[in-house]
């Protein structure tokens, strides 16, 4: 996008990992046999006189080609979703802060974001009809959403504490926590491919979520047979009202899932906020915040 700046700061040796708040300017780590460069993220200052249209536009031609996200069209009508693209690019670029920045499936291929006023699959499906937002993948890696078409969802609303310009007048801090929580399925489930319907419980099987299981002290108490043939609100779960990541929820004023898959609506919470703010994280739950840096070198590795 035109007038992304990036900055280099400073050379690192290899594994001195140096990540910050990811609020403001935020670290970039490179992670390889080479010395680590640390790079500002990039500062998007789209001219505040551009139409939504336009900004829409660079927005998904910037996340096409940086993150290979593919958008098969939109039927909401004056760029009236920007809001929800803007969020997106701005959570994708604290990924990018941290080294992510792939978010394909190895089997079924790039993600698409898919935005209709139905919350309509591809495929044409809706299988969670009151859902905002869903990670679905029946042959296409996709992330839906129903965005209404004549009015912006309040939480969508831009925060009001700071006068903006551009594209960051539609930044939100709840809703950028919110596309990173979504961004977060689908690296969960990058090795898994196409799932039967309803059914994302093998996201549990991964290492990752054995991980994030053992950090938490959850348990599942579902056989391997269930896991494979129910959806995750069908399983049974250990410590499930006392779980540490439920903690980290009540910083912000929003609430992802509805608690009944405590390891990957917990990991996706507790990755999010890593990366949205590592030294709070960090302070709050240390456990997790292990956990988050695991997971972090794993993805990136």
């Amino acid at each position: 996008m035109a007038n992304c700046e990036i900055f280099l700061e400073h050379t690192l040796t290899r594994r001195q990992l140096l990540r910050s708040t990811l609020g403001g300017a935020a670290s970039l780590l490179l992670v390889d046999s080479r010395p680590v460069i640390a790079v500002d993220a990039p500062r998007v200052t789209t001219p505040e006189s551009t139409s939504p249209i336009v900004m829409k536009t660079e927005l998904t031609t910037e996340m096409r080609q940086r993150f290979g996200i593919v958008f098969p069209g939109s039927d909401i009508p004056e760029g009236r979703d920007l809001p929800l693209y803007a969020n997106f690019y701005r959570a994708l670029q604290m990924y990018e802060s941290a080294g992510i920045t792939d978010f394909s499936n190895d089997h079924t291929g790039n993600l698409h974001l898919v935005v209709n006023n139905e919350g309509k699959a591809l495929s044409g499906k809706i299988p969670f009809k009151s859902a905002v937002g869903y990670y679905w993948n029946d042959g296409i890696s996709q992330l839906v959403f129903n965005w209404p078409k004549e009015s912006l969802p309040t939480w969508w609303e831009a925060d009001r504490d700071a006068p903006k310009t551009g594209i960051e007048a539609f930044y939100n801090e709840r809703a950028t926590i919110y596309a990173l929580h979504e961004l977060f399925h689908p690296l969960q489930h990058k090795t898994i491919g196409s799932t039967p319907e309803y059914n994302h419980s093998r996201v549990i099987l991964t290492p990752n979520m054995q991980n994030f299981a053992q950090a938490t002290g959850i348990t599942v108490v579902s056989t391997s047979e269930e896991i494979e043939t129910k959806p995750p609100w069908q399983l049974s779960y250990g410590h499930q009202k006392t779980e540490p990541w439920a903690e980290a929820l009540k910083q912000f004023d929003w609430r992802f899932g509805d608690g009944t898959n405590p390891i990957v609506e917990g990991s996706t919470v507790a990755l999010s906020q890593f990366l949205w703010n590592r030294n709070l994280f960090t302070a709050r739950f240390p456990n997790l915040a292990k956990w988050a840096e695991r997971e972090v070198d794993h993805l990136i590795a």
